[in-house]
C-alpha cells in the first residue's frame, strides 16, 4: 500500500513552507485578531496553536527521518505492522543451533552462593518487580537491574523449583519499564504459558544506558571520558548474580536475550558473541552493527570494531546461537544489517528474520508480535519448552 512518506525532503520542505507561510499569514492578520470580545480571543489562541504545531513538527520531522521511527503517516494509524510477515532462514534450524554442543563450558553452572532474597515487588498485571543494584566484579560498573518475577515464583510450592531467564534489554526509547507498561511482557508470557506454548520465566532488565547514555552495550577502551565495560557487566556480572541470587536455571538452553530496537542490537551482540550464557536471542528493530552519535568507545576500524560487526563476525565463525529477529523493509536503521546477517549466517548459527512489509522503527510495531517470538522461543530452546 502507497502512503505519503514523511521522512522525504520534500516532506520536510512542505513543513518549513507551511511554518513561513503561517508566520507571515500571523503578522499581516494579527492587528485584526488584537480587538476585544471572544472572537478576537480564539482567532489569537487559534494562531498560537497553528505556529506551535508547525514549529515542533519543524523540529521533530528532521529528527524522524535520521531515525525512521515513523516513514509514513500510515505508521502513525493504530495496528502499523501488525500484518503477518515473511520468514527468512539463515544457517541451520533453530532447534539444532540451540543443542550443537559447545567449544567450553556453559557460564551458568554450579551451586548457588546464597538463598533468594526477601522480595517485595512492584506489582504489574502479572507478577511483580522489583529494582536491585548490582556491583560488577569483572567489569567494574555499578547499575540497577529490574528483575520481574512471575506468579508462581513466590508461592509455597514452587519453592523448589528453578525458572529460565529473559534477559531483555530495552532501548534508549522505550526505557526499561517499558517492557511491563508499553510491551505488556508480563501479559505476554502469562498468555503463552496458558496455551503450552513456553513455560514460565524470570525477566531481568538490566538499565544499560544511565543518564541516556547511548553506550551501545559495547566494552570501551582504556581511557575513554565516561567508559565503561558495560558488556561484561551484562553478559558476566548480571548473569551471574542473577544465578547466585535467585531460583535461575542452569545452562545455557535456559537463558535468552531479548531487545527493542539498541536494546535488540544488544541482544543480538550478547548472544552471537557470547554463546556460552544464550543460547537464544529475540531482536524486534535491533541492527548488527553498532550505532554510536556523541560516545565514541574504541577507534573505527581497531579490533574493538570489528569484533563487534556481528554481520562480518557470523559470516566467520557461525557461533551456535539461534535469533529470532523481527524488521520492516522501511526501517532503514535495521533491515539493511539484519539481511546482511541472515544472508551470511552458517551453522551451527540460525537466524530467523521475520520481515514485515509495511512499518517503522518503533514499538507500536513491534509489540503484536511479542506472542510469535515467545512461541518461537519455546519450540527452539529446550529450557523454555513448555512443561
Amino acid at each position: 500500500m502507497m502512503s505519503l512518506s514523511v521522512t522525504s525532503e520534500p516532506f520536510i520542505w512542505v513543513l518549513r513552507a507551511l511554518l513561513a507561510a503561517a508566520i507571515v499569514w500571523a503578522v499581516w492578520r494579527w492587528p485584526r485578531a488584537a480587538g476585544p470580545g471572544i472572537v478576537a480571543i480564539l482567532r489569537r489562541l487559534a494562531t498560537i496553536v497553528v505556529l506551535t504545531g508547525l514549529g515542533v513538527l519543524n523540529v521533530l520531522a528532521p529528527v524522524n527521518a535520521e531515525y525512521g521511527w515513523y516513514m509514513t503517516v500510515a505508521d502513525l494509524m493504530p495496528g502499523a505492522g501488525s500484518g503477518p510477515g515473511a520468514a527468512y532462514e539463515g544457517g541451520q534450524s533453530a532447534k539444532k543451533a540451540t543443542e550443537a554442543k559447545l567449544r567450553s563450558a556453559s557460564y551458568i553452572t554450579g551451586r548457588r552462593d546464597r538463598p533468594d532474597q526477601q522480595l517485595s515487588l512492584t506489582p504489574t498485571t502479572v507478577g511483580g518487580y522489583q529494582d536491585f543494584t548490582v556491583h560488577g566484579t569483572a567489569s567494574g560498573v555499578t547499575g540497577t537491574v529490574t528483575v520481574w518475577f512471575p506468579p508462581s515464583y513466590t508461592t509455597p510450592a514452587a519453592a523448589h523449583r528453578e525458572y529460565p531467564v529473559i534477559e531483555a534489554f530495552h532501548g534508549i526509547r522505550p526505557a526499561p519499564y517499558a517492557f511491563f507498561r508499553v510491551v505488556g511482557i508480563d501479559q505476554a508470557i502469562a498468555a503463552e504459558v496458558a496455551a503450552h506454548r513456553m513455560r514460565e520465566a524470570i525477566v531481568v532488565v538490566p538499565h544499560w544506558a544511565p543518564g541516556g547514555q547511548d553506550n551501545e552495550c559495547v566494552n570501551a577502551v582504556r581511557g575513554v571520558p565516561g567508559g565503561s565495560k558495560m558488556e561484561t557487566w551484562l553478559t558476566q556480572d548480571v548473569p551471574g548474580w542473577v544465578y547466585s541470587t535467585f531460583r535461575a536455571a542452569p545452562g545455557r538452553t535456559s537463558w535468552s536475550a531479548l531487545g527493542l530496537s539498541a536494546g535488540g542490537w544488544c541482544a543480538n551482540m550478547a548472544a552471537t558473541l557470547h554463546p556460552s550464557v544464550f543460547a537464544t536471542a529475540i531482536s524486534f528493530g535491533g541492527y548488527w552493527r553498532p550505532t554510536f552519535e556523541t560516545y565514541v568507545p574504541f577507534p573505527a576500524h581497531s579490533p574493538e570494531a570489528w569484533r563487534y560487526d556481528l554481520v562480518e563476525y557470523v559470516k566467520h565463525h557461525g557461533p551456535p546461537v539461534a535469533v529470532w529477529t523481527l524488521t520492516a523493509r522501511q526501517d532503514k536503521l535495521a533491515y539493511p544489517s539484519t539481511m546482511e546477517a541472515q544472508r551470511n549466517a552458517r551453522a551451527p548459527m540460525s537466524v530467523t528474520a521475520t520481515i514485515l512489509p509495511e512499518g517503522a522503527h518503533n514499538a507500536d510495531v513491534w509489540v503484536p508480535h511479542v506472542p510469535e517470538a515467545l512461541a518461537w522461543l519455546g519450540s527452539s530452546s529446550p529450557g523454555f519448552a513448555p512443561t
